[in-house]
């Protein structure tokens, strides 16, 4: 604690009565020190350079190559946003890191960087139009040379259809708006809440740990 020292005197103030002075406490505001080391700097500093090569270089090469179009939509998804995953990395998950441990490390920023980009890309870019599939089940988008392959819900997509071929002409009866697509339920729906919970686990593993061990 700080103290504000006043002199303890009696003073007279426009003739009315003396007012006896004291001591006034004052808190004392502890603020984190940002805790970093050199080797952390670095290797911060090497994947945001790695991030803006790969954004810069790489992925418009992607963009207009014939073998990139060709391959499935989970390694295109992967292939093209690796440079932006590896920046929200870096600009989310290190001060998410912070935020949590009021220290800085590559563990925690991996851990928050993964959680980051899990919020961004499958909450987020996932409910962002133009969706790929309708209420219906109908393909909106067909044309790859789009790069809809790169997206998350196309890539969720190809994942649904590959594991489980019968859900494309699976429906579900909702009591507002009638029958729905269930893959339509499951990319935009249940996919965004899944991404959550990975994303808990992600933050306090201690969680998953004790699920299983129960």
């Amino acid at each position: 604690m700080l103290w504000l020292e006043i002199e303890d005197e009696k003073k007279q103030i426009n003739g009315t009565k003396p007012v006896e002075t004291g001591k006034v406490e004052i808190p004392k505001i502890e603020i984190p020190k940002f805790k970093i080391s050199r080797d952390e700097w670095i290797a911060i500093g090497s994947l945001s350079a790695f991030a803006f090569i790969w954004m810069l270089f790489i992925a418009p090469f992607l963009m207009t190559s014939n073998w990139f179009l060709s391959l499935i939509p989970p390694i295109q998804y992967f292939l093209y946003n690796f440079g932006v995953m590896i920046f929200t990395f870096v600009v989310l998950g290190t001060p998410l890191s912070y935020t949590l441990k009021h220290h800085v490390d590559i563990k925690g920023v991996i851990r928050g960087g993964l959680t980051s980009w899990l919020f961004v890309s499958f909450v987020i870019d996932t409910f962002e139009p133009p969706y790929i599939i309708g209420p219906d089940g109908r393909m909106l988008i067909i044309n790859m040379e789009s790069l809809v392959g790169t997206s998350p819900d196309y890539t969720l997509h190809w994942i649904y259809t590959t594991l489980f071929p019968g859900i494309k002409d699976a429906f579900v009866n909702l009591p507002f708006s009638g029958s729905c697509s269930l893959l339509f339920l499951m990319i935009y729906l249940f996919s965004p809440i899944f991404a959550v919970v990975i994303m808990a686990f992600i933050l306090k593993p201690g969680m998953l740990r004790k699920l299983l061990l129960k």
